[in-house]
């Protein structure tokens, strides 16, 4: 199984990273972490051209917490690879301990292979890039074994591990945590309507209600500066009919997804007597090709699942699936399957060459490091993370990290320049800067605005403002000044991380008192 799930890695070692469609987001955001030393930045230094964006306060941190990290402590061009691993890794183990509540141990281990070679799994890491998701699909599988077994036990581990299973893809990608949460919330009313229980209900509620708080941490501080963000990102209603046209490779995978579904159904009632089980395997057919249809059009106009972007990412939920099936048709063909694997094997590593150019992310990855090493950053994503008044169109390498500015204050600014102004410190949250100005002034910096930032004057505070390119600039009295300007912590940033704390100290009290399985309900 270890083996297997290195497989997807094999690319990256014969031809070099491959460039996918989300592969410049992540990789630049992973060295603009890298190249800071707080352990948990809240600031993207280099995006826009280093005028900096929020992304690492609205963006969920884990996926690049860990690629920064590696970034740090790997080689650059290994670590997107190293990511991949980890990865395959955790979704075949996650995936391996939920069949082995079904399936004995040689079929559990094939459907845990399967898993990280399933369609839509290699579709998020050559052609999409997208790494976040990746890490949220390799826990998905153990959401799902932790809600079975509340559900079918009484009080025991599980609760506090599906806490902390369902709060990591929170934290891994926003619209997989929003098709997880409710397919698991789908599933959980199946198994409700079909045996009744209150008390299962009451402990699905506290694991969720803990799985809400162990992540408070990233969603209170995000949620409440989301007025700060663009609001045109929160409309509703943009989901036509034309986002549910599939393009040629997802036609491929949705097929693959059916077709093993299919063949699952016809194994399962034959053999299988467990009620979960039975149910958890149309339960996801069901609803994730209800929601890839344009039947659910409706649905998408809710405002939550704006979030959740397109369609097609309901394809990771026929993933398990995929991996049933595989282990089912292994058991009983293991010579077809071995065959098969084989073939799969060879178009796998020539799958990257054809979607990508080969090796495109290892070149890109050393472009973003030279652009960051010599100032000029990268560019940012607008419409998600910036100021709708952020409109700096100029070559940003004539904008000085500190300036008076002429256009604003009048004819008095002219009296000083470059000579007036002094950076003593400009780290990634804290800046020192000096004025010697004998008339009033005001100041332009290189830094995008952000209400998080807090500017003091000679030890007072002093009111940020934005100018008309949204840059942070400040008004100054004449005379010698010492700036400060620091990246404050909020309210909602302390209490969220109290939040998350107290939850964490909930699940581990509940982890050590708890016995290890339950008595069945």
């Amino acid at each position: 199984m270890s083996a297997s799930a290195f497989i997807p890695v094999l690319a990256f070692i014969l031809m070099g990273t491959p460039g996918g469609h989300d592969f410049y987001f992540h990789a630049t955001t992973w060295i603009d972490v890298a190249s800071q030393h707080a352990i948990f930045p809240r600031w993207a230094v280099g995006a826009n051209s280093e005028f900096g964006d929020a992304r690492l306060i609205f963006y969920p941190p884990l996926s690049w917490w860990l690629g920064g990290n590696l970034c740090k402590i790997l080689p650059l061009s290994m670590a997107p690879g190293v990511y991949v691993l980890i990865c395959t890794q955790c979704a075949s183990i996650a995936m391996y301990l939920l069949a082995r509540e079904f399936m004995p141990r040689r079929e559990s281990l094939i459907a845990g292979a399967a898993y990280a070679l399933s369609p839509y799994f290699l579709f998020d890491i050559y052609p999409r890039g997208a790494y976040a998701e990746l890490l949220a699909m390799a826990l998905f599988p153990a959401s799902l074994l932790f809600l079975l077994q509340i559900c079918k036990s009484g009080w025991h581990r599980s609760l506090p591990l599906f806490s902390v299973s369902l709060s990591l893809i929170w934290l891994a990608d926003i619209p997989l945590a929003l098709v997880s949460s409710l397919t698991l919330a789908s599933l959980a009313l199946v198994l409700f309507v079909s045996s009744p229980n209150v008390q299962t209900l009451f402990r699905l509620t506290v694991a969720s209600l803990l799985a809400l708080g162990l992540a408070g941490f990233y969603w209170i501080p995000a949620v409440s500066e989301l007025a700060w963000n663009n609001p045109d990102r929160l409309a509703t209603g943009d989901l036509t009919i034309g986002h549910f046209w599939l393009p040629p490779t997802l036609i491929a995978i949705l097929s693959i997804s059916i077709l093993a579904a299919i063949y699952l159904a016809a194994c399962v009632y034959r053999t299988y007597k467990d009620r979960s089980f039975r149910l958890l395997l149309p339960t996801l057919a069901i609803l994730s090709l209800f929601m890839i249809s344009p039947l659910s059009l409706a649905i998408w106009k809710l405002p939550i699942l704006y979030f959740m972007d397109l369609p097609f990412r309901w394809l990771a939920v026929l993933s398990p699936l995929f991996a049933f099936a595989v282990a089912f048709l292994w058991s009983s063909r293991p010579r077809l399957v071995s065959t098969i694997a084989v073939v799969a094997l060879a178009a796998l590593l020539a799958l990257p060459g054809l979607v990508q150019k080969r090796g495109s992310g290892t070149s890109l990855l050393k472009q973003i490091r030279a652009a960051l090493a010599n100032g000029q950053g990268y560019e940012g994503v607008v419409f998600d993370w910036n100021p709708r008044e952020f409109s700096f169109e100029s070559d940003p390498r004539s904008v000085p990290l500190a300036s008076f500015d002429q256009r604003m204050a009048g004819a008095s600014s002219s009296r000083c320049g470059a000579e007036d102004l002094q950076i003593l410190s400009w780290q990634p949250e804290h800046k020192i800067i000096t004025t010697n100005c004998p008339v009033n002034s005001l100041v332009r910096y290189h830094l995008a605005y952000f209400p998080r930032w807090k500017i003091s004057v000679n030890g007072k505070s002093i009111p940020a403002a934005q100018d008309a390119d949204g840059l942070l600039e400040s008004p100054l009295p004449g005379g010698v000044n010492r700036i400060e300007i620091s990246f404050a912590t909020p309210a909602a940033e302390i209490w969220g991380t109290v939040c998350s704390f107290l939850s964490l100290m909930v699940c581990a009290g509940l982890a050590f008192i708890l016995p290890r399985t339950g008595p069945v309900d």
